[in-house]
């Protein structure tokens, strides 16, 4: 089998990172290669593109991400924030996922398939470092809004309309990372239950999990 190729791509031609910042992105960057690989068999070919860009950021960690199809990824940064190299590194590991599975069952076209997208890979973050808790996976938000969370997406698969930044980034009635969280609540009981991790569910469709979503909603 002939090893995909995982391109890095800087973009600084106006020297806006350090010196310091560029080793950091070096390093996460090989790290996060090596420890994917080593879990994921099959990977596309990918060129991850880092860039300052400090409004596409998390400003918590000043690190963004997002898998434009799978073979793009792209990663602003705030170069004037301290970031972490392991927050980074287990940022490119996260985009990675996406593009991986995106390699096996194409785009994430619906909200079921983005919230299951999203939990497997944060999980994938805490399979690579079980000590690590993702920024977008949040632990006050209750329980029972998370089923009530199940229970509106019944309702938006019936018509498929659904506003992305309520869901996802809390523009609506939803709190902030609110299909993150019901992302990582469904996966994270489907890898007990079952005794899988994110890495075996790389390309499990998303319809395979509505009978195990189902029943969390009863």
């Amino acid at each position: 089998m002939t090893k995909s190729q995982i391109n890095k791509i800087i973009l600084n031609s106006d020297h806006t990172f350090s010196n310091d910042k560029l080793e950091i992105i070096r390093e996460a960057f090989t790290i996060a290669v090596r420890s994917t690989r080593n879990l994921l068999q099959e990977l596309p070919n990918v060129d991850i593109v880092f860039y300052h860009n400090p409004e596409m950021v998390i400003s918590k960690v000043g690190i963004g991400g997002n898998t434009e199809s799978q073979n793009v990824i792209m990663i602003p940064l705030d170069a004037k924030f301290n970031f972490s190299r392991d927050e980074l590194m287990l940022t490119i590991c996260h985009e990675l996922h996406h593009a991986a599975r995106m390699k096996y069952l194409g785009d994430t076209n619906s909200l079921f398939k983005k919230i299951i997208s999203e939990g497997l890979a944060d999980q994938f973050e805490l399979e690579i470092d079980p000590l690590h808790r993702p920024i977008t996976y949040r632990d006050d938000i209750p329980d029972a809004d998370l089923i009530k969370g199940i229970h509106d997406l019944e309702k938006i698969k019936e018509t498929g309309d659904y506003d992305y930044y309520e869901w996802f980034f809390g523009s609506g009635k939803y709190p902030n990372w609110f299909g993150y969280t019901l992302g990582n609540y469904i996966i994270e009981k489907y890898c007990a239950a079952n005794n899988l991790s994110p890495s075996q569910l790389i390309s499990t469709p998303a319809k395979d999990f509505k009978p195990f979503v189902n029943n969390l909603n009863q």
